[in-house]
């Protein structure tokens, strides 16, 4: 017992000094701020709420350790640490109880090498690695750390309910009478309370765990029964809801109105607004809702199996991290762990692990219906796959051991311990050597650098509507951690196209003079655009007025916006410069960004940072393409910021950056050097923009085989824009298909019957 304290508080360390040599000084550029922030205030995150990481992280804000944000990076790393010995406990107990002989012939020394190779899997493992490095990740690690005392606490009511499976029972209720059942109940309720989502699915495979034991439990009816059988049921249900509970906190914190109210939960509508994530529907069940709406007749079967192209696009990016993020090998003894739990007798093991890892997979493949570019916000939901698959492969360990150590000779004993010792080392060893440089934030302020460049891109007393998480987390914590820009006013423009947003808004800013009531508008698009419009209409001439640049909610419902808007660094300000001191301070705002991090490794960073990174590139190319769009009276030249954009660009943008490169380059009256930018961006990544563009360029130089090429390459990328089809047409024209051209161009008109251009063309056509 001491040995394996001993053990458990040497890989907690281990682990814990990993995690913290590669931690995130600040946040990182994902949901981090928004989560320390509501941490330090005691406010209300994102649906669902997760109130128990709220509570946790605001003691862990009060820890005397470098900044707010460190101390709940830091948290993080001690959720995964810990998850690490609950798992390595309940594997060596399960192993330990699987083992032929029990302890006997060196199988304990086998069983325990065999749990610190499979936990040291998941240590080291890339997508568990990076959640023990940020605040938004704690919540992730926490709830696997759940996972981990829910498997140990399974362990443990097995293990007690060894004695009485050697003679009949009365009543299998008498089954539950253990200490590690009330114990699971509690933690089940807390689960919930912190990212409910996942523990759902924890619940099939505790369930399935549970038939499989009692099942082994012999009734015989005429035994005396005892009394007080349902104690225990009704015992684990109050603690059940007593970790349940702490969503409590949330309408009634919601009352005090915090600084941070996502939601405004403080009755129940809003309550269950937040509950249930209703914010996040549109990309939730889509082809699941699409396959139900076909089955009932409210929607068309095609419809269905449109969405079938995002299912089989998650299943791949879901099945390649599996077979990959704890390593391939690792895949393989996995599958020889699950293979020996089951023929050993532990079948109730064998069917929770392989049950969790499928209802994870299934749920991730089909739940979710994202975009192309937003698939990789999947691989964090893997964890609990991870975890059983961490669990097989020490399983698997075990059984390479065993068959090894056959017969009781020292010798091949000693072998058999070497053998595992060396494989789970030489495993952990190639998935720390492989993942340390990938994972490691210990200098990146990229996102920290983000927020406060965004915020210096607008002028002192101004206002801004803001969308997006790299234009709205960071704020949260600049201002509401740090006291940065109190006099900056930014509000998140999504939330006023709902009526809490609206209220909200015009409680915590009552500068921005909005005073609509909002139940007299419709929600959604005419709320957001009576809401802004006012905001817009009260302040012009009184304060600066700017947006983020990525503003896609406020381009489609506030679209008389768009013609006032001017790069502003970071951000978009709502008027034109008209004096020198104006053009200078939107110029020189460009040099004044904190773009000092690039470096030849920033396309090895994680996906979300590549967003957040990609907006540095689209400053620059705003800036460029504006002053291009000036001609004359533009007050500098375009080039040095297209080159900026990509020097500046992770492997993201690059392609749009050299894209604008070639179009400005062929402004310029070098066509073939235009063209060459065209093609070293489609060789990064094959982009509609560059094929289109490529294909006009070659008309221009009369290449027109090359131009039909580029073109139909376009519509494959993008088949209802009119501009290849336009393309297209010319080069088969001037390439003696005119039959082609005018079916070519009445093809693009359908898809676009307002374009002058196609329109024009096939008139042209036509009379010849």
């Amino acid at each position: 017992m001491k040995r394996t304290s001993l053990l458990c508080a040497a890989l907690f360390l281990a682990a814990f000094s990993v995690y913290l040599r590669t931690l995130n000084p600040v946040f990182a550029a994902d949901d981090s701020p928004e989560t320390t922030a509501s941490c330090v205030t005691l406010g209300i995150q994102h649906p669902p709420g997760y109130p128990l990481d709220t509570l946790v992280g605001h003691l862990f804000s009060w820890v005397p350790c470098g900044n707010p944000g460190f101390r709940l990076n830091a948290m993080a790393a001690l959720w995964g640490s810990l998850t690490l010995v609950l798992l390595f406990l309940a594997l060596r107990g399960v192993l330990l109880r699987a083992a032929p002989g029990g302890t006997g012939h060196g199988a304990g020394g086998l069983a325990g090498l065999s749990a610190l190779g499979g936990t040291l899997l998941l240590a080291f493992s890339r997508t568990f690695w990076s959640q023990c490095l940020s605040s938004k990740g704690g919540i992730y690690t926490l709830q696997a750390a759940l996972l981990g005392l829910l498997v140990l606490c399974l362990l443990g009511w097995e293990s007690g309910l060894a004695p009485r499976l050697a003679r009949p029972q009365s009543s299998r209720l008498r089954a539950f009478r253990s200490p590690w059942f009330l114990a699971l109940a509690l933690a089940f309720g807390l689960g919930l309370s912190n990212h409910w989502e996942t523990q759902v699915f924890f619940l099939p495979s505790t369930l399935i765990f549970g038939f499989l034991l009692l099942r082994r439990v012999s009734v015989d009816p005429r035994l005396p029964s005892g009394g007080g059988l349902a104690r225990p049921l009704w015992m684990a249900g109050l603690l059940f809801a007593a970790g349940l509970s702490l969503y409590l906190y949330l309408p009634l914190r919601s009352a005090l109105d915090p600084v941070m109210d996502w939601g405004h939960p403080a009755g129940w509508a809003q309550l269950k607004w937040v509950l249930f994530r209703q914010e996040y529907t549109d990309m939730e069940v889509g082809f699941v809702k699409a396959l139900m709406a076909a089955a009932v007749g409210r929607g068309a079967w095609a419809d269905a199996w449109r969405q079938w192209g995002t299912v089989a696009a998650q299943g791949r990016r879901v099945l390649w991290h599996l077979v990959t993020d704890l390593g391939p090998l690792t895949w393989a003894l996995s599958l020889a762990g699950l293979a020996w739990l089951w023929r050993s007798g532990r079948r109730a093991w064998a069917a929770f692990m392989a049950s969790l890892a499928g209802f994870f997979v299934l749920a991730l493949v089909f739940y979710f219906h994202l975009k192309s570019e937003m698939i990789w916000i999947l691989d964090v939901f893997l964890i609990p796959a991870y975890f059983a698959q961490a669990f097989c492969a020490g399983a698997g360990l075990m059984a390479l051991g065993l068959l090894a150590a056959r017969g009781a000779a020292p010798r091949r004993r000693s072998a058999a311990l070497l053998l595992v010792g060396a494989l789970g080392a030489g495993l952990a060893a190639f998935n720390f050597g492989g993942n340390f440089g990938r994972v490691d934030e210990r200098g990146q302020f990229w996102a920290y650098d983000y927020g406060l460049d965004f915020m210096d891109s607008m002028k002192r007393g101004a206002l801004c509507l803001a969308e997006g998480d790299f234009n709205v987390m960071p704020v949260y914590y600049l201002q509401r951690v740090e006291g940065r820009r109190p006099d900056l006013d930014h509000l998140t423009d999504i939330f006023l196209s709902l009526p809490w947003g609206v209220d909200q808004a015009k409680l915590r800013h009552p500068d921005a003079r909005l005073t609509l009531n909002p139940l007299a508008y419709p929600p959604s698009g005419p709320l957001f655009t009576a809401a802004v419009g006012q905001i817009l209409a009260a302040n012009r001439g009184k304060r600066p007025l700017y947006c983020s640049m990525f503003h896609d909610v406020l381009k489609q419902f506030y679209p008389q916006g768009e013609a006032f808007l001017t790069p502003s660094g970071l951000a978009s300000e709502y008027f034109a410069p008209d004096t020198p001191a104006q053009w200078r301070r939107a110029l020189g705002l460009m040099k004044a960004l904190r773009a000092r991090h690039w470096s030849a490794d920033i396309d090895e960073v994680n996906p979300s940072t590549q967003f957040m990174l990609s907006n540095y590139t689209t400053a620059y190319l705003n800036l460029a393409n504006w002053l291009r769009g000036l001609g004359k009276k533009a007050p500098a030249d375009a080039g040095p910021y297209y080159r900026l954009a990509i020097q500046a660009a992770p492997i993201q943008s690059r392609p749009q950056a050299w894209t604008y490169w070639g179009i400005y380059l062929c402004d310029q009256g070098k066509p073939l050097e235009g063209l060459k930018a065209f093609q070293t961006a489609i060789a990064i990544h094959p982009i509609f923009e560059a094929y289109s563009d490529m294909a006009g360029v070659c008309n221009s130089l009369k290449r027109y085989p090359d131009a039909i090429q580029a073109a139909r390459q376009a519509i494959a990328l993008s088949p209802r824009s009119p501009e290849p089809y336009n393309n297209l047409a010319i080069a088969q024209y001037y390439t003696g298909r005119r039959a082609e051209a005018v079916a070519t161009l009445e093809q693009a008109q359908a898809l676009a019957p307002e374009n002058a251009q196609v329109a024009a063309n096939l008139k042209a056509l036509r009379g010849h």
